[in-house]
C-alpha cells in the first residue's frame, strides 16, 4: 500500500517489491518464505524438463502444486474455473507465475478471486478499486518472454469476448513481491516468438516515452531498455544466453515505463486485434512503425523521439528509432506467414466499432496526439 496519497498529478515511481536476475536466478524460489506454493505455468514450461525441473526444485516448502493454464491464447473471463478449482483446494500462501504476459496476468486474475471469492467484475472493472491482496497469499513472477514487461505491470489485461475488447484490471497490489529473470526461461525459445514478444517492448518503450504522461525518472528506464534491445535483439536471436538476460531485463524495464507512462496509437490498435486471433506483440510489430510516424508529425514529439535515440545511443533521431523497428520486426515477418495479420488489418479498417473502440481504449487517452477514427484508419493504412 502506498504511503503517498495526494490529489496533484506529480511523477512517482512504483516498483515489485524485489528483482533478482541472472543466470541461476531460479534459486531465489528457495527463500520463498511459504508453506503451500502453487505455480501456475503454461505448457512451454511444464513440458520442457529442464525448465519444470529447474522451476520446481528450487522451490522449498511443505507442499508444492503445479497448476498448468486452464485457458488457450490470450486470457480471458470465465476461463479459470478449472484453474479456481485447484487454487481454491490447495490454499496457498504464495502463488508463482511462470510464463509469458498471458500466464501472469491470469495468474493475478486468479490471486485476486481466491482472496476475494465474492467480488464483482463490475467493481474490479473500475481502476484502483480493486480490494486490498496479500491477506492470504504473495505473489511472484517469472517470466519465460521478453516483451510483456507484465512482471513490472499493475495490470491484469483480460479479453472480454462479449465486447471483443481488451479489459485492464488495475491495481498497484498486483506489483510482485518477487521478480526473477533467469535466461533458463529463454532458451529454446523460438526466434519468431523471441521477435515478436520483443516488439510488445518495443513499443512499451518508444510509445511509453513520448506519452502525454510526464515521468523524468521513467524516462531514463526507457532510454535504457532501448539501448539493450539495440545491443541485444540479434545475439539473442542466435541463441546467446547473456543477450537474452539483457532482453529480459530491457523488457522489464520497458514494463515500468509503460505502467507509469500508459503507452498509445499502437497499443490501442492492437488492442483489437485479439478478436481477430492475432497476438497482442504481433499486432504491435505490425503497427509500431506506422504510429510512430503518426506522432512524430507533432514538433514536440519528434524532439522527444530525438531525444531518445541519442541518450540510447542507437542514432540521432526518428530514421534511427523506425530503422531498429524495421530491423526487428521485418526479421518477425519473414520467419511467419503475416498474411493473417494483413487480413485483420484490413478487415478492421472496415468495421466501424473496431474503430471506434480503438479511440475509446485507455492507451488512446494519452498519446501524444489525439485519437480520431481518422486517426486510426491512418494508422492501420499505412501499416498495410
Amino acid at each position: 500500500m502506498s504511503l503517498v496519497s495526494l490529489s496533484i498529478p506529480i511523477p512517482r515511481v512504483q516498483l515489485p517489491g524485489e528483482f533478482v536476475c541472472g543466470e541461476g536466478g531460479l534459486v531465489a524460489l528457495r527463500g520463498l518464505q511459504g508453506s503451500r506454493v502453487a505455480v501456475i505455468a503454461g505448457d512451454s514450461v511444464l513440458d520442457n524438463p529442464a525448465k519444470y525441473d529447474a522451476v520446481c526444485n528450487s522451490v522449498k516448502c511443505h507442499s508444492l502444486k503445479v497448476i498448468r493454464r486452464s485457458w488457450s491464447g490470450e486470457p480471458g473471463f470465465g476461463e479459470f474455473t478449472a484453474a479456481m478449482t485447484e487454487i481454491e483446494q490447495f490454499q496457498p500462501d504464495v502463488i508463482v507465475a511462470v510464463g509469458g504476459g498471458g500466464i501472469i496476468d491470469a495468474a493475478r486474475f486468479i490471486w485476486l478471486l481466491y482472496e476475494h471469492p465474492g467480488v464483482s467484475l463490475e467493481q474490479v472493472r473500475r481502476p484502483f478499486n480493486v480490494p486490498a491482496l496479500r491477506g492470504k497469499c504473495r505473489f511472484v513472477a517469472i517470466p519465460s518472454t521478453v516483451g510483456s514487461g507484465a512482471e513490472a505491470s499493475s495490470s491484469a489485461v483480460l479479453y472480454d469476448a462479449d465486447s471483443g475488447q481488451k479489459v485492464p484490471i488495475v491495481t498497484h497490489d498486483f506489483l510482485p513481491d518477487l521478480v526473477i529473470l533467469d535466461p533458463l526461461l529463454l532458451q529454446d525459445i523460438p526466434p519468431a516468438l523471441l521477435l515478436s514478444t520483443l516488439c510488445d517492448a518495443l513499443s512499451h518503450t518508444v510509445e511509453g516515452y513520448v506519452s502525454a504522461i510526464d515521468n523524468p525518472m521513467v524516462d531514463s528506464y526507457a532510454e535504457k531498455a532501448l539501448q539493450l534491445i539495440a545491443r541485444n535483439w540479434q545475439g539473442a536471436v542466435a541463441g546467446e544466453v547473456e543477450a537474452l538476460l539483457q532482453l529480459q531485463i530491457a523488457a522489464s524495464y520497458a514494463g515500468i515505463v509503460q505502467n507509469h507512462c500508459v503507452v498509445g496509437i499502437t497499443h490501442a490498435i492492437a488492442h483489437q486485434m485479439t478478436r481477430f486471433g492475432i497476438s497482442h506483440s504481433d499486432a504491435n510489430g505490425m503497427l509500431l512503425q506506422a504510429g510512430i510516424r503518426f506522432n512524430a508529425a507533432n514538433a514536440d514529439t519528434a524532439q522527444k523521439l530525438q531525444r531518445l535515440a541519442l541518450n540510447a545511443g542507437i542514432g540521432q533521431g526518428l530514421e534511427d528509432v523506425l530503422a531498429l523497428v524495421e530491423s526487428i520486426n521485418g526479421q518477425r515477418a519473414a520467419l511467419v506467414d503475416h498474411g493473417a495479420e494483413i487480413n485483420a488489418l484490413q478487415q478492421s479498417l472496415k468495421d466501424d466499432a473496431v474503430i471506434d473502440a480503438a479511440v475509446g481504449d485507455n492507451a488512446a487517452r494519452f498519446n501524444p496526439v489525439e485519437v480520431t477514427a481518422d486517426a486510426v484508419r491512418s494508422v492501420i493504412g499505412a501499416a498495410l
